[in-house]
């Protein structure tokens, strides 16, 4: 169906020539229009998921893949569940853990904080915590000392740092003839962490899980957290966990069950965004349609002659697909360069952007992160290019086929 006329006449009625400069404009300005579309969804797909990615890798630095409650009280014996948890293939590590609510305070600055009670020998096992320290050391928690980790904007609104000491009002209290009164303790600040995420760094706080047993008035630890093989696989390796735990008062949650709202509005958004770009490609696309439209009407002498000269009607067809295809090519050559380019140095150039003007695109307390993150996936670059071929493909199809209906001796007759 494609011989090689049929592509070097798509050629020259694509560039137009000096007879017809404005189709040259047009198709110039359909390639552009093509490209900014692909660029932008390729740039977007990339973000979204850079964001997803560092989400999700910043809240597995902090949390556990899975936890392991008592259904009916406090986790007595902690150590033979965890040993008998660490027969499983999946499970790499676990530790024991006290969590609860309370208010920090320091000379009249108070913050809600997540106040977890750990194992600091134990807690490497199951986060990267460690890893995120700016000033001392997890390690320094010990028992009976009541020291505290603080997370960096946790630190900074209290107005505090290592060697300074915070009162924690605690809600297990004690009711007295004046009503139920909070119980306080003072706790030293032994270390600072910064995990990059604004509701740890801003919320979250650790002390000794023997600590955080007394001043909550707990007989025990409230559960085990769980280090996984494959964090991916948590909600299948919790399913069979559960059942081989059942009717023994363990209850598993996985990580995705504390999040599964946050990552599914996530995905959502990434969809959405994906369909109002892919519209813009669309729409990008009609100045195919007005080209090849004018294009045809502009050679139907031609076509005519084509015919005549034996031409099947076939040729003429692939002759003005082929035409829309190199403008819908160029386009996605032209688009995905300059997105994959873009998509590789956005996280630099918003930083460029915001140190240059002074601005902050990126505020931690809206969007929980402070840069804008960027993951490109060749995945996405190849449906965007199928994608608008397709479109292209599409665009020049009935101006193509009008082209090929046309009647070569009632053409030249009113030539």
């Amino acid at each position: 169906m494609f011989h090689p006329y049929e592509f070097f006449l798509a050629l020259r009625y694509l560039l137009a020539g000096k007879f017809h400069p404005w189709l040259s404009l047009v198709s110039v300005i359909a390639v552009c229009g093509l490209s900014l579309g692909i660029c932008a969804l390729i740039v977007v797909l990339s973000v979204m998921n850079g964001f997803e990615r560092e989400l999700r890798t910043r809240i597995l630095d902090m949390v556990a893949h899975a936890n392991l409650w008592q259904v009916d009280g406090a986790l007595q014996d902690w150590s033979s569940t965890a040993e008998e948890l660490r027969d499983a293939p999946e499970v790499l590590g676990s530790a024991p853990f006290v969590e609860q609510q309370g208010m920090l305070m320091h000379r009249g600055q108070i913050r809600g904080a997540l106040l977890r009670g750990v194992l600091p020998e134990r807690e490497q096992q199951v986060s990267r915590i460690a890893g995120h320290m700016v000033e001392g050391d997890l390690a320094l928690l010990r028992p009976g000392s009541y020291g505290v980790v603080l997370g960096s904007r946790l630190a900074a609104g209290l107005r505090v740092s290592p060697g300074d000491a915070v009162t924690l009002l605690a809600p297990s209290g004690f009711f007295n003839i004046s009503g139920f009164t909070p119980r306080l303790k003072r706790l030293r600040v032994l270390g600072v962490f910064s995990a990059g995420m604004y509701s740890y760094d801003n919320g979250l706080a650790y002390v000794h899980m023997q600590d955080a047993a007394r001043v909550f008035r707990r007989p025990g630890p409230d559960g085990l957290r769980l280090l996984l093989r494959d964090p991916l696989r948590a909600p299948l390796v919790v399913a069979r966990l559960n059942q081989e735990l059942k009717g023994r008062g363990y209850l598993l949650q996985d990580w995705t069950e504390w999040h599964r709202g946050f990552f599914s509005a996530l995905r959502t958004e990434k969809r959405v965004m994906s369909i109002i770009l892919a519209l813009i490609i669309a729409v990008a696309v009609f100045n195919i349609v007005s080209i090849m439209v004018m294009t045809v009407d502009n050679k139907r002498a031609a076509v005519a002659v084509l015919r005549t000269m034996g031409a099947r009607r076939g040729g003429i067809l692939a002759l003005f697909l082929t035409q829309g295809m190199m403008i819908a090519l160029a386009g996605s050559v032209l688009g995905t360069l300059g997105g994959v380019l873009l998509a590789r140095h956005v996280t630099a150039l918003v930083q460029a952007i915001e140190n240059r003007l002074g601005l902050d695109f990126m505020s931690a307390e809206v969007y929980m992160l402070d840069n804008v993150p960027s993951q490109l996936l060749w995945n996405d670059v190849l449906v965007v290019n199928l994608l608008t071929l397709a479109f292209g493909l599409l665009a020049s199809a009935v101006p193509a086929w009008r082209a090929m209906s046309l009647h070569p001796a009632d053409t030249l007759r009113h030539e």
